[in-house]
């Protein structure tokens, strides 16, 4: 997980079963692609 999140953060989305996915920084493509 991206290291500006806390541990509490990062065990709230482990406890609900969502998985964290990082993407290319500056693509301004991405948040199309990934919604697909």
């Amino acid at each position: 997980m991206v290291s500006k999140f806390t541990g509490a953060f990062d065990a709230v989305f482990e406890a609900e079963g969502i998985e964290t996915v990082t993407t290319g920084i500056r693509v301004p493509r991405m948040n199309s692609i990934m919604e697909r």
